[in-house]
């Protein structure tokens, strides 16, 4: 057990070393951070940003490099979301580990998936350090330990759906806030390529929002809804096709042209797809359904899983 740490520190410094050499770009701190959160825990918790992220390392490698707040973001961001072109990022590992043992995605955290499958596998949860415990399970699990990633032109016009995860309303919303929803079901291009999958982390943002007023004046939500991110990370453009039931854009008092873009304004005029109105205030529950569809093509990296078709 002694080689654990071992094991651990060479993950990490392989990996930096060679987003280092990629010349990997910083993003948006509280983003990636949210994202790794919920991806870790299914939460976004409270607290100063940098001991934040120091928690995150201490449950993958059980110790903490020195680096600014921003820094360690991207590194940790990019070794469970991106990867480099000599290693696979996490998700992509969990998601064949997930489909080579069950034949499906995992729902829940990266812990409580983890677990799951450690449990299929050996017939218990470990408690060895996160990333470790992968790793083992990969080498244990999958022959080589071989992930075939393969990179792949996602076409426009492709259809992806999510579920919002928190009630979106009116009342409480404010200008800046990030909506939770993930993605409702896996995608696939040709057959056994997964490109995203489901419960992938959706981040929509709020543009703007104004509470329902005297004289009948009604609330209104601006969601900016306006791209998705795959397996790899790469953003993809999306517009706007169904909410909850099939989207009538005059029910739901959308801008001409939002959809295109991406932006969705629930209200004034009314409210379709399962929300409604409620004493001047726009509320959409909780489980909506949100159909977008891709408008351009991308290129993006899958991971071919060893997806098992139904018998006819």
């Amino acid at each position: 057990m002694k080689q654990q740490p071992t094991l651990a520190l060479a993950i990490i410094f392989t990996f930096a070393a060679a987003a280092l050499f990629a010349g990997t770009v910083s993003r948006d701190m509280n983003a990636k951070l949210d994202r790794l959160e919920r991806y870790v825990y299914g939460k976004v918790n409270p607290g100063e940003p940098l001991a934040r992220l120091k928690s995150i390392e201490k449950l993958f490698f059980g110790r903490v490099m020195e680096q600014p707040a921003a820094e360690k973001a991207d590194f940790l961001h990019d070794f469970v979301f991106e990867g480099s072109k000599h290693s696979t990022p996490m998700e992509m590992k969990l998601s064949y580990l997930e489909w080579s043992v069950f034949n499906a995605s995992s729902s829940g955290s990266f812990q409580e998936r983890l677990e799951k499958a450690d449990r299929a596998i050996t017939g218990s949860s470990g408690s060895d350090l996160l990333a470790f415990r992968l790793e083992q399970l990969v080498n244990m699990y999958i022959p080589d330990g071989n992930i075939s990633r393969i990179r792949v032109v996602l076409p426009a016009g492709t259809s992806v759906l999510l579920e919002s995860e928190e009630v979106i309303s009116s009342v409480t919303a404010k200008k800046g806030d990030v909506i939770q929803m993930r993605v409702a079901e896996d995608l696939f291009l040709g057959g056994n390529l997964l490109v995203i999958s489901n419960n992938s982390i959706v981040t929509p943002v709020v543009r703007s929002v104004r509470r329902g007023g005297r004289f009948g004046r009604t609330g209104y939500i601006n969601l900016d809804l306006s791209k998705i991110e795959t397996m790899d990370s790469t953003p993809v453009k999306v517009s706007i096709e169904d909410v909850g039931d099939k989207l009538n854009p005059k029910s739901v008092g959308m801008a001409a042209g939002a959809s295109a873009l991406g932006y969705l304004v629930l209200g004034p005029i009314g409210i379709g797809g399962g929300a409604f109105i409620k004493g001047g205030e726009i509320e959409v529950p909780s489980g909506t359904i949100f159909r977008v569809k891709t408008v351009e093509d991308t290129v993006v990296t899958g991971i071919l899983v060893p997806r098992k078709q139904p018998k006819k």
